[in-house]
């Protein structure tokens, strides 16, 4: 694994070759020559994957000088309509590659340079979904029904589409599972009407995520497996590897822990390879999960490193918020209960910030654990109620179930 990934650069070769002559492409990618050879260490006993995993490194500085060059010659070489398009396709690269302060000067530009509606429209989409990933639901939101205005004024049912399965995404994150799934299904008929495969594929992916929030663990296999089928015809890996990240996660519930580590490990992989970065962020978080569970804490100690690495390079508020609670979840096992205690109510704090539900709900639950195990009744026992509050708005039954037996213990 070098320093900056080939496959970004190629990434980038690949969209420029689609606006750019054969010369030209030759030319423009002689200038990316930045290779370093990393340097290998881990832990003695792990595997030389999970090695890997560890050794990735981030270079968001060469990046930029990537991106810029990228923009230079295109503004020289192309036509004012086939430069923005390529602009609007960068920009939809970074935040693929969770460059978002980059996405979203490409997106200034545009706004500044372009005169079409729907270019526009499809631009705010992009920073849409920037703000979102960094917790600002409200603008996202104000943002997404801008867009969605122009693409309603145009008769632009794939824009419609779009639109309505951000705002779903948006409803999910926030733990409104009932509302995402109505804006989910609104999606997919129009995306089923436009044959976007793509679209109707990354819907599948989102309602297999709702089904196994509610534990309809068959209905989201099936919406994942029907997903999975259409992304790998189309050969989208970093959609497969949210697909495969999903799966583990639906796994991690049932507690099928090694076929979960299976399906991360696999995210993992495809993420650095490709650097997709807002992936493996979130996929190095639910390994470390099942690592604390399996109890190889150190191990998990150094994936959870790595995922507060990305998730700061990120700038990813929700990711953050995540990787202090699963640092909680470490220090506790490892009984550093002061600084468990201060990662729980860190991630609590955030989350309460973003207004995510779920989230919520579950750092609740860990401090409850935490003051069980401090022997701190009166503790444990609100922040069990609190948990339970929150767990009976997303009717999730395994945790109110298992939440009302401790407090049913307490009481006898």
């Amino acid at each position: 694994m070098t320093v900056n990934s080939p496959d970004f650069k190629k990434d980038i070769v690949n969209l420029v070759s689609n606006y750019l002559d054969t010369d030209d492409v030759q030319e423009f990618s002689q200038h990316f020559l930045m290779d370093d050879s990393l340097k290998k260490n881990g832990l003695s006993y792990i595997s030389e994957s999970d090695k890997s995993q560890l050794d990735y490194i981030l270079a968001p500085s060469k990046d930029r000088f990537q991106i810029d060059r990228t923009i230079t010659l295109a503004s020289k070489k192309l036509r004012k309509e086939n430069y923005i398009n390529l602009l609007t396709n960068l920009s939809e690269l970074c935040v693929t590659h969770g460059m978002l302060n980059l996405a979203s000067e490409i997106i200034v530009k545009i706004k500044k340079e372009n005169k079409v509606k729907a270019v526009y429209a499809n631009s705010q989409l992009i920073l849409a979904d920037i703000l979102a990933r960094k917790g600002k639901w409200g603008k996202s939101l104000q943002t997404i029904r801008s867009a969605k205005k122009v693409f309603s004024d145009e008769n632009n049912n794939h824009g419609l589409a779009k639109c309505s399965n951000m705002i779903g995404t948006i409803y999910g994150e926030k733990g409104n599972l009932a509302k995402a799934k109505v804006y989910f299904e609104e999606s997919l008929t129009l995306a089923q009407k436009e044959n976007d495969k793509k679209l109707v594929a990354m819907l599948e992916v989102n309602l297999g995520i709702v089904n196994n929030i509610y534990e309809n663990y068959d209905e989201a296999l099936n919406y994942f497996n029907e997903a999975l089928r259409k992304l790998e015809e189309l050969g989208d890996l970093r959609r497969i590897a949210e697909v495969r990240h999903n799966i583990g996660m639906m796994f991690k519930e049932q507690k099928y822990y090694h076929s979960a580590l299976q399906q991360f490990d696999s995210a993992i992989s495809i993420a650095i390879r490709n650097e997709y970065n807002p992936i493996l962020a979130i996929s190095y978080i639910s390994k470390a999960e099942i690592l604390v569970n399996l109890e190889e804490y150190s191990f998990a100690a150094a994936i959870a490193d790595k995922a507060k690495e990305v998730a700061h390079m990120l700038d990813d508020k929700v990711t953050i918020a995540e990787v202090y609670r699963l640092q909680g979840i470490i220090y506790k096992s490892m009984e550093s209960y002061k600084l468990s205690e201060n990662c729980f109510m860190s991630a609590l704090r955030i989350n309460k910030k973003l207004e995510i539900g779920l989230n919520i709900a579950e750092c609740y639950y860990e401090l409850a654990l935490l003051y069980s195990l401090l022997d701190n009744v009166d503790e444990e026992k609100k922040f069990l109620n609190f948990s339970l509050n929150y767990y009976k708005a997303f009717n999730a039954t395994s945790h109110i179930t298992e939440i009302e037996a401790k407090l049913n213990k307490i009481s006898n």
